[in-house]
Formats: C-alpha cells, structure tokens, sequence
C-alpha cells in the first residue's frame, strides 16, 4: 500500500482494528514521532522490523531532543563541563526533520489557563518541505484525537530556529493557517507557540496574519532583519514575546499593542530606551514576567513600578543600573529577582521590603552583607557566587526557609551560619571555589544533614570524613580536589546516585560496593590514581552514565569489565591512550564465564574520541543498542568496517581521524547521519543505498576528488531516498 501522508498511515491503522496502538484522549503522556523518515518506519509498524507507532510514559518523549543535543555536542567536539560530567547546553536544537510530539503536561503557573495539564504537539519544521505538505492532516487528527471531550486546548509548539526562512517560511505559514482554519471548525480550542529565533526573515507579518487569535508565544530572538513591530497589533491572544538581540529594531512603542494579552517579554541586548516614558508605559502594567538582561546602557528601571499589580519576576543581569529603589514598588508581588552582575548597584537594601520574595540572584554583584535578606521569610533559593566582598553568612544564621545556596567563588571566611537552623534547612549547597574554606570550617558541612545535592569543586580540603554525616545525599561533586587522598567517608553516603570526582587522587574501586544506589552519573576523568578495571563489577550494575576521559585505568584488558555492566547507555573514554582496540567490550571476562550479563546490552552512546592508540573496532556492531560512536582525532583508526550492520546505530563521527574507507556502513539500516571531514577517505559511494541516510559531512578531505564529487553527491542522493545535505566544502 503506498502511503502519501501521515494522516492516511494512522487511518489504514484505524480502519484495520490497529486502534489500540493509537494515542487516547486525554490518557497518559504519549508521544509520537512524525517525520518523513519515520512515515515509512509507521507503516512497518506491524511488519517485521517495524518501530513502535506509540512511545510510552516510560520511553521518554524527549528523545528526539536529546539526540539533537548529543548530535551537537559531539559535531563541535564538546568535552564535559568544567565539573565533570555531561551537562551540555538545554536550548540548542539541531533540526534533522519534522517531529511531533503528543503529550500532557503541567506549565508553571501564570494565568488561569495553565493551571492544568494540557496537550501540547511539538514540531520542527525544516528545509525539507515534504514534510510540511503532510502536516496539516496529521496534526489536525492528533489534535482531534487528544482535544476529544476535553476543554483542554491543543498548544503547537514550532521551533524553526536557525532554520532557512527563505525555503519553509511560506508553506510553513500557510500550513498553521489551514490547520488553524480546520480545528476552528472542529471547534478544537487551540494555540500556537513559535520560535524563529537566528533565522533570515524580514517580517513576522505573516505569522501575525495567519493567526492572529491563536497565536500564544513568538520568539524573535537573533532576527537581526526584522525591523519593525507595528504588525503585532492584531494579536489578541499573545502571552510571551521574546525579542531579544534583534538590533534592527529602533522601537519598542508597538509592544504597547499588546497590553490586554501579553503577560512575559523578554528583551536582552544592547538597548537603552525601551524604558524612557511612554514606550511600555501601556503593556508594563500587565505583565507577570520581565526579562532585560544584558542591556549595558541601560542605567534606570523607574518605569518598572508600573507594575506594581502583577510583575512577579524581573531579570535585571548584566546591566548599568544604580538602584533598586524601583522594586519596592512590586514589595506585594514580587517573588523573583535577578540582579546579577550589575556592577554600579552599591545597596541591596530595598529588596528587603519586597516581603514576597522567594527565589534572588545576586552573583557576581557588590554585596557585602546579606543582613538586608534575613527579613525575607518566604525566601527559597539564594545565589551569591562570585561576590567577592562578601566573608561571612551569619546574618542568616537562624534563617530556615532557604532551601537552595550557591556561594561558589566566594572568599567567605566565616562558616558558622551553618551551625545554626540554616545548615539543617539547606537541600542544595554548592560551595566550589571558595578558598577560604579549610578543613577546620568544613567540619561544618556535617551540620547540613538533609542536603540531597553538594557541589564542592576545587577546594583546597584534605579531609573529606564530614561527608560521612550526609546520608540523604543524592548528587555530590568533587571535581578538581586533589588534595584529598582518603574518600572512606563517602561509604555513608548509600543513598549516591551521582558522583563526580574528575581530576582527583581517587583510588578505590572497592568505595563503588558501599553505593548501592548509584544509578546516574559516574565520573572518573583524569583520575589517574585509580588502577585498571574494577573487579568485579560490584556496584556499578545500575549506572546508567560513566565517564573515564583521560584514565590510565581503561585498557584493553579493563575494557571487558565495563562491557559488564548491564544498565550503562553512555560510555566516553576520551584520551585513553592506553586503549588499541573495543573489542574488549563486548568480551566475556574470564574469571565469570559461568555468571555473566549479555555485553554492552544497553549502551548507546560511545564517545572514544583522542584515543590516539585506537586501531580496532571490529566487534562494535554486536552492540544491540548503540546509537551514536565518536571516533574524532583517533589517528591510528583506519577502518569503520566493523560498525557494518549495526542494527539501531543512528550517527557517526570520525571527523580528524585516519579513516580510508567507509565500506557496509550501507548495510546499517538506520544511520542517518555521518562526519568524517579532515580523513583520508577517497569517495562516499560505500554509503549508496543506506535506507534512512539525511546528511553526510566531509569538509576537507584531501583526497576526495573535486571533480568528482558533483557526480558522486546525485548518485547518493539517487540511491539514498531521505539524503538531504552532502557537505564537501572546506
């Protein structure tokens, strides 16, 4: 049966008796992949070799974000964070295809509307514009389906951030207006929310014309193009507007418009008069949310007391401003401020009438007391990191509602708050680079024994044995303490479920048997005290994440150990130089042939990147859930060959390495994306006929022929039906 959309996929399903495989009104958080890769892979559905039509609760429907993400980060040869240990950057997208999601979910509290779960379909459109065409029959049955009986509007959610405008922008806007057109009569209460941020248009007049009723968030950040805002002032449903570095506008007097709707606005850059009277003298009364970060020349706030009735939060970072005179006007309202490196404040003190307060940001500031904050009862989350006048906590001593402290880069030399209610009170702590903490006043750690978070990196301590008083501790971090020798003291700890101890003398895989419940996170980068292997694996079977960049103790011979480990999805053994092959992963160790775990049974991502030593990878595609390898600047690595036939393998990067060939890397059946610019490969034909193959990166390869490759990218793109982007320029 040929399939030409979406829509007519879900109702051959729904006309056969496939119904229950279909998202339910109103039922549990679904979610639903939706790209013109994945039409094909539904209608395998009930064939073999099918995926699943419906991801459920438990699969997350935030894949596909995370795939885009980890994408990014190896593309750009990100390494971990400077304390160790995979967080990468949570509002970058890297757009491969369309994808919808159906869900349920909770937003934070603002207006009434939000104040229950609603379904929301997320979808981001790119430069191919087959996948536009099927939009709107799709969504609107999705819609139709999960709106059902219920008064919970539909939120579309579409993100085309740095997407090509030229291409989709039309089809896009007059696919949201047919698919608006049709669920208004369907009667489906309906809203849209869109980003464009870093794109090319001119004008957001079509958006505006399109839906000018529906429309509930627009984000213009980075559209240096647009000049104008007039064409906002048929919106009559717009809740947040986000516009920020866009430096072709000159006024923000049009925002005025929107006075009976708009509740959050956002405007960071290098601006100055949107303050002066009059500009948003019309809109600042209404709003709940204000964002005017990194506004350099902007030097007074007074028009914020306009807000006096609901401004709840107010984002001051980053600017030239004097005083905070013009907060006491929101005193009843106010419970959020951020008034982070704003060097020319001098006093604090007027935050202290602002009784409401709940969460305040003062890092890198000029604060030198925080007496004024003892006044705030309702005060949740503090953060003071990088005040470098300020010695002392005391003020707060018998303070019990703060939940959350970040002193970090704080010469603070008196630690006694700590002995007091506060200490007892603290859930999350981070007192990294604090240097005048010794070990003397972090024996007052142990005083906060209901901490379930402590980050503590860089410190200038030996003795760590106060830990031993945290037995809720969920998340610790001691990145970069290498002073310290002995860590007996986190066997008290049972309750771990990430440890960080990048670049220190830890030695003691034996600690990981006292951990039962380390389940996320593992890192050991550079510590290069530790001993190959574990033996055995005791401790380790339900971590999830394990980092060992840099290690002397990852082998060939230790490698089998970690193949052991049965819950373990992301495995990096960047700069191991000590390794010449993986195949030792998927080995059986010899000492427990009689009892032992299907190697590398869960991993999917594996990051072997500078591995300098690294010749073999002959066994990798036994790997049954691997989806993304990094073999970047290996420079013995000659051959990918042994990653033919990988069954879930998605992407590959071998970018500055010394890869030849690129042979049975067709035979993978759902690669989809590859980087092995700066190599020696010769030609790309070995990637003809790989069934979902979208884009093929190799800048600067020497040895790929000029001329021949125009004839060689029309072949790829005849025998690889979903290629879109072949990229051969240096």
């Amino acid at each position: 049966m040929d399939f030409s959309s979406l829509f007519q996929v879900l109702q051959y399903f729904q006309d056969t008796k496939f119904d229950e495989h279909l998202p339910k009104p109103c039922g549990p958080p679904l979610a639903l992949a939706a790209t013109a890769p994945t039409v094909r892979a539904l209608t395998e559905r009930h064939f073999p070799g099918g995926t699943p039509l419906v991801m459920t609760n438990q699969q997350k429907y935030s894949i596909e974000r995370r795939k885009r993400e980890e994408e990014y980060r190896l593309l750009n040869n990100w390494e971990d964070d400077k304390d160790g240990g995979g967080d990468f950057r949570r509002d970058w997208h890297y757009h491969v295809g369309l994808t919808l999601r159906l869900r349920e979910t909770k937003k934070e509290k603002n207006e009434n509307e939000n104040n229950y779960p609603r379904n929301e379909i997320h979808m981001d459109p790119n430069e191919n514009l087959d996948d536009i065409q099927f939009l709107t029959p799709s969504v609107w049955w999705l819609a139709q389906t999960s709106a059902a009986g219920s008064p919970l509007p539909v939120f579309f959610t579409i993100n085309a951030d740095r997407s090509d405008g030229v291409k989709w922008y039309a089809p896009l806007l007059q696919a949201i207006k047919v698919l608006s057109n049709t669920l208004q009569q369907q009667n489906i209460p309906h809203r849209f929310e869109i980003s464009l941020s870093s794109t090319n248009i001119v004008s957001i007049e079509g958006v505006v014309q399109a839906i000018p009723h529906h429309l509930y968030a627009l984000n213009i950040n980075h559209c240096e193009n647009i000049t104008d805002l007039a064409c906002l002032e048929p919106l009559t449903a717009l809740r947040e507007l986000y516009v920020s570095h866009c430096s072709g506008v000159s006024s923000f007097h049009p925002i005025n418009a929107l006075h009976h709707c708009l509740r959050k606005l956002e405007i960071i850059g290098n601006v100055s008069n949107f303050f002066d009277v009059g500009v948003l003298d019309r809109v600042l009364p209404q709003l709940t949310e204000i964002n005017i970060a990194g506004c350099t020349r902007l030097k007074h706030v007074d028009a914020l007391r306009l807000g006096k009735d609901r401004l709840q939060r107010v984002r001051l970072f980053n600017t030239e401003i004097h005083s905070l005179v013009p907060l006491t006007y929101l005193k009843s309202t106010l419970v959020e401020v951020y008034v982070s490196s704003c060097p020319r404040v001098i006093s604090f003190e007027p935050l202290s009438l602002c009784e409401n307060l709940e969460q305040v940001y003062l890092s890198r500031s000029a604060v030198n007391t925080v007496s004024f904050l003892a006044r705030l009862a309702k005060l949740r989350v503090l953060h003071l990191a990088g005040c470098t006048q300020l010695t002392t906590l005391s003020p707060l001593r018998n303070t019990t509602s703060i939940q959350q402290l970040n002193t970090a880069e704080c010469p603070l030399t008196d630690w006694t708050a700590l002995e007091g209610p506060m200490g007892a009170a603290l859930r999350v702590l981070d007192i990294s680079s604090c240097a005048g903490i010794d070990d003397e006043n972090f024996s007052l750690i142990g005083q906060c024994v209901h901490l379930v978070r402590l980050t503590m990196t860089r410190l200038r301590i030996t003795d760590v044995a106060p830990l031993a008083a945290l037995r809720t501790l969920r998340e610790l971090n001691l990145t970069g303490c290498r002073r310290v020798t002995d860590f007996t003291a986190l066997q008290s700890c049972h309750f771990l479920q990430t440890l960080k101890m990048k670049d220190t003398n830890f030695s003691d895989w034996g600690l990981f048997r006292y951990l039962p419940y380390l389940s996320h996170q593992l890192v050991l980068d550079n510590c290069s005290q530790l001993p190959p292997g574990p033996t055995p694996v005791a401790g380790l079977q339900h971590v999830k994440e394990l980092y060992m960049n840099g290690s002397t103790a990852v082998t060939d011979a230790s490698l089998p150990i970690f193949g052991q480990m049965p819950s373990l999805e992301r495995l990096s053994i960047a700069g191991c130089n000590e390794v010449t092959s993986l195949d030792g992963l998927l080995a059986i160790p010899e000492d427990n042939q009689n009892n032992y775990y299907p190697p590398c049974q869960s991993l999917r991502y594996l990051y072997a990147f500078k591995c300098t030593q690294l010749q073999s990878i002959h066994l990798l595609h036994r790997c049954p859930s691997l989806q993304v390898v990094s073999f970047m600047f290996c420079a013995a690595l000659d051959s990918l060959a042994g990653l033919a036939g990988a069954p879930v393998l998605e992407g590959i990067v071998a970018s500055h390495s010394t890869v030849t060939c690129l042979t049975g890397l067709a035979q993978c059946p759902r690669l989809q994306w590859i980087e092995v610019g700066s190599t020696l490969i010769e030609s790309l034909l070995p990637l003809q006929g790989a069934p979902r193959l979208v884009r093929v990166g190799a800048q600067r390869c020497e040895k790929l022929s000029p001329e021949g490759m125009e004839k060689e990218c029309e072949m790829l793109k005849q025998t690889c039906p979903l290629l879109q982007t072949v990229t051969t320029a240096s």
